[in-house]
């Protein structure tokens, strides 16, 4: 359900920087994205490594957007936002889910 309401109410923005602020996509390029992004993925599971769909799809996008128009065309100021923000959400998380615990702990023990 979360997921969901994410995709409706920011969805839009994840759209726009990955098929064009990060390359320019067309549905053409977008289609080599999806097809690179999913034998990634199927090739990966195959050999039994745990891979994440998103990155694979980013890697996707400035892959096939470096193919198409160029190395340089590929923002890679915006890639490397994308990557500290991949490195900040596991830490992030398991700090949130600590907390929430302790919140959840103490209300139970007091109710």
């Amino acid at each position: 359900a979360f997921v969901a309401l994410g995709v409706f109410t920011l969805g839009y923005r994840v759209i726009r920087t990955l098929g064009r602020d990060l390359t320019q996509l067309d549905f053409h390029l977008a289609f080599c994205v999806e097809s690179a992004s999913t034998l990634s993925v199927v090739l990966a599971t195959t050999l039994g490594l745990p891979v994440s769909s998103t990155h694979c799809q980013v890697g996707a996008i400035v892959a096939v957007g470096a193919a198409r128009h160029g190395i340089r065309e590929a923002n890679f100021t915006l890639l490397s936002k994308i990557g500290v923000a991949w490195v900040l959400t596991i830490p992030s998380a398991a700090a949130l889910s600590a907390m929430l615990t302790l919140v959840a702990r103490r209300a139970i023990r007091s109710g």
